[in-house]
């Protein structure tokens, strides 16, 4: 037969997996925002380095996009939602 836990145990137990299940929950909501967003993997490389990490993933959340033009091309320009800051324009290939 298997022994009942103490309450005080089995409240400092609680107490400590408690904050890891809120932060696992709240990167599960990042992730599915981030997905949700519609970037492809390769627009998620906010820092030019030819590889989209994680963080990049994540950060993706906070990353805006709007049309604009550029020398006469539509360009797509990716902006921090915080600031407003240019993070990349992407034109399309000149015709």
């Amino acid at each position: 037969m298997r022994r009942r836990q103490h309450p005080v145990r089995r409240l400092v137990t609680s107490v400590a997996i408690l904050p890891v299940f809120f932060m696992l929950l709240y990167y599960a909501w990042l992730a599915t925002t981030a997905w949700r967003l519609g970037y492809s993997w390769p627009q998620m490389d906010w820092n030019d380095d030819g590889r989209t990490t994680i963080r990049e993933f994540l950060s993706s959340v906070d990353v805006g996009r709007r049309p604009v033009t550029f020398r006469g091309r539509t360009c797509t320009e990716y902006f921090r939602l915080e600031d407003a800051r240019p993070l990349r324009v992407d034109c399309d290939a000149p015709q």
